[in-house]
């Protein structure tokens, strides 16, 4: 009988299961509502004490009210000062899908179930962008799971930060869009980007819109010319161009034989630039 040390070394991989991505699914389904759970007997998710409860939850209840009585998405607040804008004031997901929900149920039952429903989607989404990269299926529910619980994604129902969570559960699809569509070749896949990123422009947080433009602006970036940047810079010793710039301290103060030794490694150049970051950040404090 083979031992089971040999045994792992004959198969050194667990095979994907059949039907991975419901498996995964359901995973994420039952540690969502591990966490979600009081809205199965009618709670609210969101703390009495946050600003959503306090100033998001009335607009949305006003706009909600708008809809049910067949007046549309109101533009006019008349409850707040001696009047507001509404739409140019930016209350809330007034055009992200999740306004839907209000028109249909309760305003705090739409609310929390757009908590739900979105925390459950950073999970399926990572898993999606992890098995795009080229992931095993146990390695990408790992992953996943570690996204959509870990703490800011899993806590972002208690203060009612909903722009935060449905950007965050975007993120992981944007990426994988990208994926399909720079690596892969794709041409479906810049349709569905185009969508991902209007989701996240309608959705009710821009600081973190602009976080995600800049990390699939520097994703795309990497897919598309990182085999050709790296082949050059690691070509015919053309990296020790790249530290020899006149105006960087670090290296202006370093070129003698020991600095051109240590530069032929690629740590070196991380260190360097966090040293220069590190000195311009203290320039400015």
């Amino acid at each position: 009988m083979k031992s089971s040390g040999a045994a792992i070394a004959a198969n050194p991989s667990l095979e994907d299961p059949r039907r991975a991505g419901a498996w995964a699914a359901l995973v994420y389904a039952l540690c969502t509502f591990a966490l979600a759970y009081p809205a199965l007997s009618g709670g609210f998710l969101v703390n009495p004490h946050s600003d959503q409860f306090i100033g998001g939850f009335p607009v949305r209840e006003f706009a909600a009210a708008s809809l049910k009585a067949g007046h549309g998405i109101p533009q006019w607040n008349p409850y707040l000062f001696g009047g507001l804008p509404y739409i140019a004031a930016m209350h809330g997901d007034i055009f992200y899908p999740t306004f839907i929900l209000r028109a249909l149920l309760p305003t705090d039952v739409a609310l929390t179930w757009s908590f739900i429903i979105h925390l459950f989607l950073a999970g399926c989404f990572t898993y999606l962008f992890l098995r795009g990269w080229g992931v095993r299926f146990y390695g990408a529910l790992v992953g996943g799971l570690a996204y959509m619980l870990s703490g800011p994604i899993a806590s972002y129902a208690s203060p009612g930060h909903d722009g935060k969570l449905y950007v965050s559960a975007l993120l992981p699809l944007v990426l994988w869009f990208l994926i399909r569509a720079v690596r892969d070749g794709r041409a479906w896949a810049w349709g569905g980007l185009a969508i991902s990123v209007g989701l996240a422009v309608l959705s009710p947080h821009p600081q973190l819109l602009q976080y995600l433009l800049l990390v699939s602006g520097a994703f795309a970036l990497y897919l598309a010319f990182s085999e050709v940047f790296t082949q050059f810079i690691f070509s015919n010793n053309r990296h020790r161009l790249f530290f020899f710039f006149p105006h960087t301290d670090p290296v202006y103060h370093c070129r003698d034989d020991g600095f051109r030794e240590r530069s032929s490694h690629p740590l070196h150049c991380w260190v360097l630039f966090i040293e220069e970051r590190s000195r311009i950040l203290r320039e400015f404090e």
